[in-house]
């Protein structure tokens, strides 16, 4: 009977740890990263002081930065 309960309590005990171990999938994203050219998660923009300008997703700061204005 001992033996019994051990194996059951191992089964559920290992059935858990696998549970456990699978990783969150979203099918609808898929992360690429081909270094140094693309980076899935946005741009990352590091030319020294035009590196705000340059990555803003406001149009005049962007225009201003390669203006030179």
């Amino acid at each position: 009977m001992n033996k019994l309960i051990f194996a059951f309590l191992a089964t559920n005990f290992a059935s858990l740890t696998l549970q456990a171990a699978q990783p969150e999938i979203n099918p609808s994203h898929i992360d690429a990263y081909v270094t140094p050219y693309y980076d899935s998660k946005g741009p990352a923009v590091s030319v020294g002081r035009f590196s705000s300008g340059l990555a803003s997703a406001k149009e005049d700061n962007f225009l201003t930065t390669i203006g030179g204005d």
